[in-house]
């Protein structure tokens, strides 16, 4: 006769088999009820972005709210979607006052900007004093210096914090409050020519009672060795850059990855790269970022092929009736920015 081990219970080991049959039935039923139908995309709009550094300009507004002596405070910081490793940057920031009683007043003391491992830390002391409906512009000009190789990315996390003193008749509060974010580094690529040839649709997922888009990228992407030496490609990776507000604030979100077979490019040669790739979460307007990594007689190095996805999501009806597809080529990139950046005097007090 079998002897359990010591301190195995045999009816909850007969349990447990069964609670994990019924899982496994549950997650078979759950697959079985996610399917793809097509859907009409013909408001959907994928333009090429031929150079990635252009993303440099193209700014996002985070924004934090609190409430000092029954008056709110608003701080928005404006930080560019990549930045470019070794050069000077530029992060925005401002304090906006709501409605004030008379009497009441907000002195800003100390601003402190710093990057996690990433920037060193900045200090303004402005001394200023805001109250009713004022509001204070400025910003950090900081340069990055991180250990990246030609064309890689890493991700910093960055803050900003505000030492204020608020008072109002006999009350008086000294706090601080702050904005914090991710931010995505990109290190100067090696030049290399890439063509795309690529359309797009999007397909819905019926996920039991829940309808999820997925927008499917397919053609191809041309990869031509322009210079004088074999390049081998390793690797490729299909990425996005998560919006504000996006869980975690992640910067760029990666979510395919895929190994290519040493493929050697001489000089003057192209390697046509297959794309057909579904991407989850589809909420436009983002971008989408093609990463190609490949080795060269100086190390490794990446080079990104950058597309800009605008445009709402099919109607309901459109959903059970056709598809149509966009065709992406090489073209004037479009801009879809949430905040340019435009000549920002160093501190600015406006009155609305």
């Amino acid at each position: 006769m079998s002897v359990p081990f010591p301190g195995l219970n045999v009816n909850s080991r007969a349990d447990s088999h069964r609670a994990v049959a019924i899982i496994g039935i549950v997650a078979l039923l759950l697959f079985l009820s996610l399917t793809h139908t097509h859907a009409e995309t013909d408001n959907v709009e994928i333009t090429y972005v031929s150079n990635v550094y252009n993303l440099s300009r193209e700014y996002y507004t985070f924004t934090t709210k609190d409430t000092v002596l029954g008056v709110k405070i608003t701080l928005e910081l404006d930080v560019p979607k990549i930045f470019i490793n070794g050069e000077n940057n530029t992060i925005i920031y401002r304090v906006l006052v709501g409605n004030a009683p008379s009497g009441w007043y907000f002195n800003i003391t100390k601003l402190i900007f710093e990057g996690l491992f990433c920037i060193q830390r900045s200090v303004q002391s402005p001394a200023l004093v805001l109250r009713d409906n004022e509001s204070f512009t400025s910003q950090f000009i900081v340069k990055i210096e991180t250990q990246l190789e030609a064309g890689f990315y890493d991700r910093c996390s960055i803050y900003l914090v505000i030492y204020y003193s608020a008072r109002y008749r006999e009350n008086r509060e000294d706090n601080r409050l702050g904005d914090s974010t991710m931010l995505v580094i990109k290190s100067r690529e090696l030049p290399l020519e890439l063509k795309p040839n690529i359309s797009a649709n999007v397909e819905y997922g019926k996920y039991i009672i829940f309808t999820v888009p997925v927008l499917h990228l397919y053609g191809q992407l041309r990869v031509k060795n322009i210079h004088n030496w074999n390049i081998t490609l390793t690797r490729a990776y299909i990425c996005r850059f998560s919006k504000p507000g996006d869980l975690l604030l992640r910067g760029l979100d990666c979510e395919r990855e895929r190994d290519l077979p040493s493929i050697v490019i001489r000089p003057g040669e192209e390697y046509v790269l297959s794309v057909d790739e579904r991407i989850s979460r589809y909420s436009p307007p983002w971008d989408v970022v093609f990463i190609i990594e490949y080795l060269y007689p100086g190390g490794k190095a990446q080079n990104w092929a950058v597309f800009k996805v605008a445009g709402g999501l099919p109607t309901a009806t459109a959903q059970l009736t056709k598809s149509s597809t966009t065709t992406i080529v090489a073209r004037t990139p479009t801009t879809t920015t949430t905040t340019t950046l435009t000549t920002i005097p160093t501190a600015t007090i406006t009155k609305t």
